[in-house]
């Protein structure tokens, strides 16, 4: 499958097939070009503020048309390639195309079911072209057909197609078909006049001899005033026929009244029914209830006393409840609002100089990032040595300034109750510097975050200056996750002063010139301890991270290694083997920041001494990053060492404590590997003896056998004559 940005869209957007997804990932994880423009489009898309593509004037070029038939997979093909390049090169064209193929995937990723009420409504709106024109429509659909967009059709596929230059009425069932209102006037008027002849012919049909009844007994049943005349003079008054009794045989012989059998030539003629019904047997003739007279206005009350029970049947006593006047059930509490958070502050990349590297989340690497680029929350990036980088913060108005040292990782965090923009740190340094002009704008406040502790930091000056430093904590035993939420370092200030809160509000502490020092505890959740005055103030924070000239010109040199369109582990990890030992050190290092394990297991065994300490401690730094690390490096050194030294060297990067340099077994254990084969098992030993009696001896890893000997021989001598490395 061919790497296109319409391909690379279906598989951002997850709807290709897996085999297909599998092979486009292999190619994005091949191509450097493929990997930024992945990091591209969801840049543009989660953009902010970004402009819309005008839809008029020299910038409008490409046609709406154009993109949807691009989305469509209709463009042709030399149009699709000018399209592609125009989104290549315009920010708003590639947000617009990717924003409308995820949109077009959300919506048209499942079918949409459409009930009969609403066909039948859609169809009988409105008229379509008439069948004699149908070229018209024809020639439109050839030129224009219908193609679902990449991983879509299956969504929007028909599964009764019509045929083509069907009209309407041969769609439509015969029930639903449309009626003109001329019609339908027509026969309403004719139904009235069939209803109306037929109620007169009916009349007729009821006369009282068709039920039996015969004139005779109409005659008896007239009042004294004799048989009634069809003259209009004698035609009675309206007070004498309201007073006109209705024979009630009549009546319940309308009701009982069947059709007749019309298999007999005649109908038998039917009883005339009594005037009331006889009563039920065993029924009693007395109404059971009496009816109220009208001027009675109280209701009627009806006997519902239940029959008594029988004498078996025993009832329960139901204990009476008695309510308590006491008691009292408090109102709900309203649920309180949900505060409405202010938009962040913008946060950009300023320096002129330097290398600042963002984590891509989605391909789990890291790249360089352009500076005056902007920094979103969430996002996660790093500064390597022996670079600084410098971020303002702010939106019109500039409030603060961040300058990131070498070997800084933190996040950016979004805007909270008490502030619009925060860090978490991971490792490294930083110093905050505080823009308000005066000090009646108020203190500029941040969130700062380190491990599971937070808090609110104030600056509470216009001149305030201060530095934060964290140093992570190394395990101390194979598979010693202790030190995971554990860390050093501290808040050092410079000038003005600053206000420290624990969230949420539990503790509030201040620093001022006399008292500027604050040393965290290590422990999480740990109350902090009293400031405290410091002896002075280290470098790194007077010189706010200017570098010297040394420094700036190994910088400069170092610079050249790092590429805009390859990812930190193709660019940088082969600088490890670099034969100048400055570059390779610090190679290590931007891998031991960025978590690169692959290429610090490559610093483990190459000639520079440096390098091999900085593999040695990013490693154990990065172990406590995350549970699962400890597997991925057993799996790592399986595959770069033999099976015993790899299991040696998993075992000495998960570190010892101090009761093990008390073990005469682990002891005489690390001495022995410092003659071992791999250089990797001796520089690890070293690195341990070296650090737990702050001792080496002038033993070497990288020296050769005739000269590590002499100092081999002490160490043992040392063990001999102690019992361990240290004495108790």
């Amino acid at each position: 499958m061919r790497l296109t940005l319409r391909t690379l869209l279906a598989y951002l957007d997850d709807i290709l097939e897996p085999a297909q997804a599998k092979e486009i990932g292999e190619k994005i994880h091949e191509s450097p070009f493929a990997t930024s423009l992945v990091n591209k489009i969801q840049d543009v898309v989660r953009r902010r503020r970004i402009a819309a593509p005008e839809l008029s004037g020299p910038d409008s070029s490409p046609d709406p048309n154009m993109v949807a038939e691009y989305l469509d997979n209709t463009l042709p093909a030399d149009a699709v390639a000018e399209l592609e390049r125009i989104c290549l090169e315009s920010d708003p064209h590639l947000a617009e195309v990717a924003a409308c193929h995820q949109i077009l995937t959300l919506v048209l990723g499942e079918p949409v079911h459409i009930s009969s009420e609403l066909r039948e409504h859609m169809y009988s709106q409105g008229a379509i072209a008439s069948p004699e024109e149908p070229e018209a429509g024809e020639g439109q659909a050839s030129r224009n057909p219908k193609v679902a967009a990449v991983g879509v059709e299956a969504a929007v596929r028909r599964t009764n197609p019509e045929p083509a230059g069907a009209s309407l009425e041969d769609r439509l069932p015969p029930r639903s078909a449309h009626q003109s209102k001329w019609r339908n006037t027509v026969l309403a008027l004719i139904g009235a006049i069939v209803l109306g002849i037929w109620m007169f012919s009916i009349s007729e049909y009821f006369q009282p001899e068709q039920f039996g009844v015969s004139t005779q007994q109409r005659e008896q049943q007239l009042p004294a005033g004799g048989v009634e005349d069809d003259s209009p003079e004698e035609e009675a008054t309206s007070e004498e026929i309201e007073g006109t009794e209705v024979e009630p045989e009549l009546e319940t012989t309308l009701a009982a009244i069947e059709p007749p059998d019309l298999s007999q030539e005649s109908a038998e003629a039917l009883p005339p029914m009594p005037a009331e019904p006889e009563p039920l047997p065993n029924q009693d003739s007395e109404p059971l209830m009496e009816k109220p007279e009208p001027g009675d206005t109280e209701t009627a009350e009806i006997d519902t006393e239940p029959a008594p029970l029988e004498e078996s049947v025993e009832i329960a006593a139901v204990p009476e409840v008695v309510p308590d006047p006491d008691a009292f059930t408090p109102p709900e509490k309203p649920e309180p609002p949900v505060p409405v958070l202010p938009d962040p502050f913008n946060l950009q990349y300023v320096s002129n100089s330097g290398i600042l590297v963002r984590h891509l989340v989605a391909v789990d690497d890291w790249d360089v990032l352009p500076r005056r680029s902007l920094l979103f929350p969430g996002e996660e990036f790093a500064c390597p040595e022996p670079f600084d980088a410098r971020l303002t913060v702010g939106d019109k108005q500039q409030v603060a300034e961040v300058v990131l040292l070498g070997g800084t990782r933190v996040t950016s965090l979004g805007a909270s109750e008490f502030s619009r923009f925060g860090f978490a740190i991971t490792q490294g340094r930083l110093v905050l510097s505080s823009r308000s002009e005066d000090a009646e704008s108020g203190p500029v406040s941040l969130r700062l975050r380190i491990r599971d502790d937070e808090w609110k930091l104030d600056l509470l000056t216009p001149d305030t200056v201060v530095g934060i430093e964290v140093i992570p904590v190394t395990p101390t035993g194979v598979g010693d996750m202790a030190g995971a939420t554990e860390y050093g370092g501290g808040i050092q200030l410079q000038s003005g002063s600053v206000r420290l809160t624990s969230f949420p509000g539990e503790q509030t502490v201040e620093l001022r010139p006399e008292q500027g020092l604050l040393t965290f505890t290590g422990e999480p959740g740990d109350l902090l301890p009293e400031p405290e005055a410091a002896s002075d103030v280290p470098d790194w924070l007077v010189s706010g991270g200017a570098l010297s000239p040394v420094e700036q010109r190994l910088a400069v040199r170092y610079e050249n290694e790092f590429i805009i369109d390859q990812p930190i582990s193709e660019c940088i990890r082969p600088v490890v083997k670099d034969r100048r030992p400055q570059n390779s050190e610090l190679a290590a290092k931007t891998l031991a920041l960025t978590g690169r394990l692959e290429g610090l297991v490559d610093a483990l065994s190459v000639s520079h001494e440096e390098t091999r300490i900085a593999a040695i401690e990013g490693i154990r730094n990065w172990l406590l990053l995350d549970e699962e690390n400890g597997p991925r490096l057993n799996i790592e050194l399986q595959d770069r060492f033999r099976e015993d030294d790899a299991a040696t060297i998993n075992r000495l990067l998960w570190g010892y404590s101090s009761d093990d340099a008390k073990n005469e077994f682990t002891a005489t254990e690390l001495v022995n590997w410092l003659e071992h084969d791999q250089i990797a098992v001796r520089e690890l030993a070293a690195y341990y003896i070296h650090k737990l009696t702050n001792r080496s001896f002038g033993y070497r890893a990288g020296l050769n056998p005739k000269d590590r000997e002499p100092n081999v021989r002490r160490w043992r001598e040392h063990v001999e004559r102690t019992g361990a490395l240290v004495s108790e």
